[in-house]
């Protein structure tokens, strides 16, 4: 489609150029005549002059054969200045008639289908350009709470140690007083360390995928605003598909509080024989879903985004419904059969 808007584009201007091109030479053979008239009435008075010299003084002799020197170098000066113009002219032609068989060929094939233009495809590889730059934010972000946190409470552990060890003779209290302080450090770095870790790994064998959505929620800025409900008897699924529905949850939250300034957020998990489904549903000001993911770049576009490629990692169908004052519903579906959690 680009490729034929840019053909189509040259075969114009060529048109335009081609225009121009015989404008400037009909311009330049009305001069080159307008020159050869006068040459011929000059060349006729030479001849007069020439037979009736006598006749004539001898200045208007010199002007009328300097007259004549200067037609004939224009007209030489015409005569090239068209014979560039009839090459220039040639190769426009020649150039806008291959143009112009490109553009009806790339109209012939997008008419017939034979080329498919991936938008989506072009949608996606450009998101997911961003979303690589958003994962290397946050890993630095990651790193960068772990040394501020974690690391630096250590540090201070290891301080009070040494300093309990230097003075546990001398100074039994103030060594009891160090001892103190670096258990205080160590556990403070264990549950900044307890924080990361269930940032990164939300779910696990210890924590189950709803026990981790409503520590989520509570956790999170939509607070009481958000309610986690569970129809049927929860079981465990695949990691995979534990930590996608976590993930897709996490994000449909975030948008409805930092987007749609929801006041109530419903999160709900039915489980059934055959299939789980989860839905996330808020009261917010909502949106225009194929506008919002046509726009990249903007976090709640790339959200988007991730949540379909997320599901479609599962083999599950998500679905986002949205109108401009009505709320938002994100509806995703996981084919899974009962049973034990795989490995």
């Amino acid at each position: 489609m680009s490729l034929r808007y840019h053909v189509d584009t040259w075969a114009t201007d060529l048109d335009e150029l081609v225009v121009d091109v015989q404008r400037d030479l009909a311009q330049v053979n009305e001069h080159r005549a307008r020159v050869m008239q006068s040459l011929r009435r000059n060349e006729e008075m030479r001849r007069h002059v020439l037979n009736a010299l006598n006749r004539y003084a001898a200045p208007d002799v010199v002007r009328c054969f300097h007259d004549g020197l200067a037609l004939t170098e224009e007209l030489g000066r015409t005569e090239e200045q068209a014979t560039g113009l009839k090459r220039r002219l040639a190769a426009a032609t020649a150039e806008r008639a291959t143009f112009r068989s490109v553009a009806d060929g790339l109209r012939q094939i997008a008419a017939s289908g034979g080329i498919a233009i991936n938008e989506r495809g072009s949608l996606l590889t450009q998101a997911s350009r961003r979303i690589y730059q958003i994962v290397d934010e946050e890993h630095e972000a990651t790193a960068r709470a772990i040394l501020d946190g974690p690391m630096q409470s250590l540090s201070d552990a290891a301080f009070a140690a040494e300093l309990a060890t230097h003075t546990v003779d001398s100074d039994p209290e103030a060594a009891a007083e160090h001892a103190s302080r670096c258990r205080a450090a160590s556990i403070e770095a264990a549950r900044e360390l307890d924080g990361l870790v269930r940032r990164l790994r939300p779910v696990d064998q210890q924590r189950s995928l709803t026990d981790s959505l409503r520590t989520m929620v509570r956790e999170s800025p939509a607070g009481h605003a958000a309610h986690v409900r569970v129809i049927g008897e929860e079981r465990r699924m695949p990691a995979l598909a534990e930590v996608t529905v976590f993930r897709i949850v996490e994000e449909a939250v975030d948008n409805a509080v930092r987007h749609g300034h929801s006041e109530r957020i419903d999160v709900l998990l039915s489980f059934n024989n055959d299939r789980v489904v989860v839905v996330v549903k808020d009261d917010g000001d909502g949106f225009d879903v194929v506008a919002t993911e046509a726009r990249l770049g903007r976090t709640r576009g790339l959200g988007l985004i991730e949540m379909h490629e997320r599901a479609a990692l599962t083999g599950s169908r998500l679905e986002v419904r949205s109108l401009i004052g009505a709320g938002t519903e994100v509806r995703m579906m996981l084919a899974q059969r009962a049973g034990a959690r795989a490995g």
